[in-house]
């Protein structure tokens, strides 16, 4: 025991040290090898899900607003990405161009922030794709974001006063530009819904849990919480991680026969990579889509911008052990199960494309003329562990020392 308790000081003082060190540096950028999760297959089904909700909708705004694309967009050329987002149906009316030329002409210049650091993959670098050296004083600025704060690697502090809106997954954005978005029933389709057959999610399900996970080393530590979950449900596991396939060759869950793979469980392991605030991915709403309970992680979400009672969240019960009996005892009681879909009766979700929430903000334009000038300070209020050489190397070594001890045991 005493041997334990000095291995586990010694660590905690390696980490201090290491901080303090980097902290320290004369800002000389380093680069280590750290894996983001690809969003472009996310964004393409965000494009096709959101045509469905916008097209009902009436076109709005006799003044056409011009927005100018000026880096790339989740790691595609913009003009790639317009493509993607060409048959939006946006009821509110923009012009997109990806032409810099366009530059003196536009209402709003769209920046992506990870595409913004040239080498994205150096810490704290300060080398970013060239800046507009033009700028109308009407024109509105905005950056957008969907990565955690650990997944930004680049130097923060040389981007403020550049921008007037944000447009990423928290709910304190200029414009809320979430992986998913609730949509309240009205009455006449409540009543529609009441009128359909009624469906015994439980009984359209025949195994039990599943997880996939192709982010190793991940600041939420979820490959821990897995293991707790295995010793209380059957849990199938998937990805890179695990070295399953799902799917016929990739662990992609927007392919079809992945899809059809997970859809077959009652439980999705929705567990996140991080605990930013409101960082709510396509985790969750991808479990909704496959009408499956998604177990979820979360530690710092605005729950307005989820469905009231369509998760069950391990943080919400004192111990594990007490969320591992509920959740038994929902995977076994039929009424129960079912309950978590109640929400049905009263929301459905849907997406809005990037453009089409720009767009919407210069028509609907009501905030007074601001500017982010601590935009670094701003994107660091959260509540997750920020990009660091010594938060590296811990989830790093916390990984193989975990890795370690499961080697052993199959001994």
């Amino acid at each position: 025991m005493a041997y334990s308790i000095v291995i586990v000081i010694a660590v905690f003082l390696l980490h201090q040290t290491i901080n303090r060190l980097f902290t320290e540096k004369s800002g000389s950028a380093s680069r280590i090898d750290m894996p983001v999760e690809d969003k472009s297959q996310f964004i393409t089904m965000w494009v096709m899900t959101s045509k469905r909700i916008s097209s009902i909708t009436e076109n709005v705004g006799n003044v056409e607003r011009k927005i100018l694309y000026w880096t790339n967009l989740f790691g595609k050329p913009p003009e790639e990405y317009m493509k993607i987002e060409a048959n939006c149906n946006c009821r509110y009316q923009c012009r997109h161009s990806t032409d810099h030329v366009d530059l003196k002409s536009s209402d709003a210049i769209i920046f992506h922030l990870y595409d913004i650091w040239a080498e994205n993959w150096i810490l704290n670098t300060t080398k970013i794709v060239p800046i507009p050296n033009y700028r109308h004083p009407s024109q509105v600025w905005v950056i957008v974001n969907m990565e955690p704060l650990g997944h930004l690697w680049g130097n923060l502090d040389i981007l403020n006063g550049l921008f007037n809106w944000t447009m990423t997954y928290r709910g304190d954005s200029t414009h809320l530009m979430a992986y998913g978005k609730i949509h309240r029933l009205n009455a006449k389709e409540s009543n529609e819904y009441h009128s359909e057959k009624k469906v015994n999610y439980f009984r359209q399900k025949h195994k039990s849990a599943v997880a996939m996970m192709s982010n190793c080393k991940d600041y939420a530590r979820r490959y821990k919480l897995i293991k707790q979950v295995q010793k209380y449900l059957v849990l199938d596991l998937f990805g890179k991680c695990y070295g399953n396939l799902c799917g016929s060759n990739s662990n992609d869950p927007f392919d079809d026969k992945c899809h059809d793979i997970l859809k077959q469980y009652r439980f999705y392991l929705a567990f996140e990579n991080s605990f930013c605030k409101d960082y709510v991915t396509e985790k969750y709403w991808l479990s909704l889509k496959r009408e499956q309970i998604p177990i979820v992680n979360w530690k710092h979400v605005n729950l307005s911008l989820v469905i009231p009672k369509s998760y069950i969240n391990v943080y919400d019960f004192h111990d594990i052990d007490s969320f591992g009996k509920y959740i038994r005892l929902v995977n076994s009681n039929e009424t129960l199960y079912n309950s978590y879909f109640e929400w049905k009766h009263k929301y459905t979700h849907t997406n809005e494309c990037l453009s089409c929430i720009a767009c919407k903000g210069l028509h609907e334009k009501t905030e007074v003329a601001q500017s982010y000038t601590n935009f670094a300070g701003w994107i660091k209020d959260d509540f997750c562990e920020e990009a660091s050489e010594s938060n590296v190397w811990l989830k790093n070594y916390d990984r193989d020392k975990f890795d370690q001890v499961e080697n052993l045991s199959l001994f």
